[in-house]
């Protein structure tokens, strides 16, 4: 769970077969801010959206190499992104336009080229929106179809994530698990969402219905994850936009006005004839989409991001497994795995212990839970150690600038079942079911425990 190559790394590691320098990283990200800014202006539209696009999926991606595993914060926008980067943009509300008008003295480019705009608008909807459908299949797939959402699943999801590292859950999270008829609404609710926000795609002639299943579903999807588990992505909200046929409503709002001008212009010499579309661009098209939505397809039906980590494409598995016991239409209690590691150092009294609360927590309750092996629990002691030397490491009783010594004495990791007490008992705290030491390592070496629970 060191260096793992993903997405566009992959390239630049089959070359070099090194890490990338702290210069490079530097590099890729202060060009992926910039090319951002140029964009976001319609400065050298084309060329600074491609290059935004890439860079910024580049710099993403090497984050998400340091280690096994992703997490799905940037997956929906780069998609969308990468598959809107090769669109005709810049021609009306833009730098470039400006120039083009004011300084170039040119004619007016949009209507010249009416029919090469809606492509790159509709794939990047087509790509936010296949994430959300990606989800709602994983769990069909993997969350036993409806029950799902019918069990007492989003009642311990929300348990466990609030009751094994957070331990401040807020008050709609509380109230929510509560009450059966509550959390299986919600589930039922989220995914009608997931489900039916990808017929956007055919509903361009009812932009209202589009507008409502498409952004407004979107943005409670955000909103829930917000405030239920506290997964603020505002970078996600953007992407509603797309849904929203902006030209449908502006002439509903302006009504009239909008219509004669319309006219006006249509008979004045600034106007352009609609070029008739090539061929060959058409060609180009469909086969950019063909191959881009068939991959990604296939990323999610047969799992190929996670095969061949090629980020940001992914499986968007997330929260997709059924976290209640069979029968699911019974409460019954709900075990699950985690582990956790401890350390002492020359400032702690013996038996004195601090527990780590920065190594991810998927890791530990992967290895120490669920595996146990050997080599993964030395890595994980030689890991603590480092993390320690160069202080990148939180304990759970002290702020993040006290005073400590590097040197550690001793370390200690433990696995424990903890389970989600039924309805109607509430479900926090967890209540511990097994807990035991898997591994020491002290001044007399490494000794270790490899059970199976």
């Amino acid at each position: 769970w060191g260096w793992t190559p993903k997405g566009l790394v992959k390239i630049f590691n089959y070359f070099t077969g090194e890490i990338p320098s702290q210069d490079f990283v530097v590099g890729v990200y202060q060009l992926s801010k910039i090319s951002i800014i140029m964009m976001f202006l319609g400065v050298f539209s084309r060329v600074s959206t491609i290059v935004a696009a890439l860079s910024s999926t580049l710099f993403v991606s090497i984050m998400c190499s340091f280690g096994p595993f992703w997490s799905h914060g940037f997956n929906v926008e780069l998609l969308a992104v990468l598959a809107f980067m090769f669109g005709r943009s810049g021609d009306v509300l833009s730098v470039d336009a400006l120039i083009n008008k004011y300084i170039w003295r040119r004619k007016e480019l949009a209507g010249r080229f009416d029919g090469r705009y809606w492509w790159p608008v509709l794939s990047a909807e087509l790509a936010t929106h296949m994430f959300m459908f990606a989800a709602f299949y994983q769990k069909m797939k993997n969350g036993d179809g409806f029950w799902w959402a019918l069990s007492d699943n989003l009642r311990n999801s929300l348990a466990v994530a609030w009751g094994l590292t957070r331990f401040d859950p807020p008050a709609i999270a509380e109230w929510l698990m509560q009450e059966p008829l509550v959390y299986k609404t919600a589930g039922v609710f989220q995914l009608c969402a997931q489900f039916s926000t990808i017929f956007c795609i055919f509903l361009i002639r009812h932009p209202v219905i589009r507008a409502i299943v498409g952004s407004l579903f979107f943005f409670l999807e955000i909103m829930g994850l917000t405030h239920l588990f506290r997964f603020w992505h505002p970078q996600w909200v953007p992407l509603c936009l797309l849904s929203i046929d902006w030209e449908w409503f502006g002439r509903k709002i302006l009504g009239a006005q909008a219509r004669l001008k319309q006219q006006r212009l249509s008979i004045s010499e600034g106007w352009v004839p609609v070029r008739t579309i090539p061929r060959f661009y058409k060609g180009v098209v469909y086969s950019f989409m063909a191959v881009f939505f068939g991959y990604y397809i296939a990323n999610f039906v047969f799992s190929l991001g996670e095969k061949h980590l090629n980020y940001p494409f992914s499986s968007m598995a997330f929260y997709s497994e059924n976290r209640a016991m069979r029968p699911f239409d019974k409460h019954t209690y709900y075990p699950i795995y985690r582990g956790w590691v401890e350390v002492r150092t020359k400032e702690d009294a013996p038996g004195q212990y601090v527990k780590f609360t920065d190594f991810p927590s998927d890791v530990l309750d992967t290895i120490l839970g669920a595996s146990g092996q050997e080599q993964e629990m030395r890595d994980i002691h030689a890991s603590a150690r480092m993390r320690m030397k160069l202080r990148a490491c939180r304990v759970d009783s002290l702020p993040w600038d006290a005073p400590r010594t590097t040197e550690i004495v001793e370390i200690r990791t433990y696995r424990q079942i903890m389970a989600v007490p039924p309805y109607p008992r509430p479900p926090l705290p967890m209540v511990p079911l097994h807990s035991g030491l898997l591994s020491v390592e002290d001044e007399r070496g490494f000794r270790g425990l490899a059970p199976r629970l």
